[in-house]
């Protein structure tokens, strides 16, 4: 995978990560309508990172059936 689509990878990582802490908040605080929103931004960035990886690996990898799954997982949540 090409470096620039790395560094993008990990930007929308770490950009998961924040969103995960604030997820957390939100259910701890009750905020469940905001927490629906960010699951949702979750879904919109997996889904950035697997296009990217896509567009660079090709389709049936082993990192995008994963952010599949994830998807998967937020949406039922």
């Amino acid at each position: 995978m090409r470096k620039h689509f790395k560094e993008q990878c990990f930007e929308t990582i770490q950009g998961l990560e924040e969103l995960h802490l604030e997820i957390e908040k939100g259910i701890t605080s009750g905020s469940f309508a905001k927490v629906a929103e960010l699951l949702e931004l979750c879904q919109q960035a997996a889904i950035g990172i697997g296009n990217l990886i896509e567009s660079s690996e090709g389709e049936g990898t082993e990192a995008v059936s994963q952010l599949e799954k994830y998807c998967d997982y937020t949406y039922t949540s």
